[in-house]
């Protein structure tokens, strides 16, 4: 009996650096070239800091340092722009979508900083905003500007493109974020005191 070929479903390609930099000026605004990784590139310290035991918000600038206390956490804002919209991606992958993983760098880990991990989804616009926090004993210092987590860019074909992108959808409230966009969520007003 002969073989059978069976062609596997597309899996989502990770960019390579030669990718990346095709992204630049479009799709990746205000990126620094040299922070481009083998499979990603690394997002810098942007303008605006949101300290969550405090609620204050904070804007850095050029030759300015945010100073995370111990036990403390901050949502910061990404210095680049991203735009993960079709019009964008089209010119430079035709007939394709973009999503990304953002991640801490190991520097950060090394000296104590707890970040998390988020998407991003096809059809985003905007500043990127994520957490850390401080669980180390000492002040830990960040420069504006300065590299702190990655991106890593899948390109998405046939299948993988979703039908409805972010920000096409009425709950999608992040859209077009500048600065510090804060939580939407809300607590029904009616909870039992039990």
């Amino acid at each position: 009996m002969p073989s059978q070929i069976v062609e596997s479903p597309p899996v989502a390609k990770i960019l390579a650096d030669k990718d990346i930099r095709k992204l630049l000026g479009t799709v990746i605004q205000n990126a620094d070239e040299r922070r481009i990784n083998p499979n990603g590139i690394e997002i810098r310290l942007g303008t605006n800091v949101l300290f969550q035991s405090t609620d204050e918000e904070k804007e850095l600038g050029p030759d300015t340092f945010l100073k995370v206390l111990p036990g403390e956490s901050v949502t910061i804002s990404s210095y680049e722009r991203f735009d993960f919209t079709k019009e964008a991606i089209d010119k430079v992958f035709p007939g394709c979508d973009l999503m990304a993983f953002v991640t801490p760098t190991t520097t950060m880990m090394r000296e104590g900083i707890m970040q998390t991990a988020t998407k991003v989804d096809s059809g985003w616009n905007g500043n990127l905003n994520w957490g850390l926090r401080n669980n180390s004993v000492r002040d830990f210092l960040l420069g504006y500007c300065e590299p702190i987590f990655k991106l890593t860019i899948f390109l998405l074909e046939g299948g993988e493109i979703p039908e409805v992108p972010y920000g096409q959808r009425d709950n999608d409230r992040y859209q077009n974020t500048e600065g510090i966009a804060r939580s939407t969520r809300t607590i029904p007003a009616n909870i039992p005191k039990r």
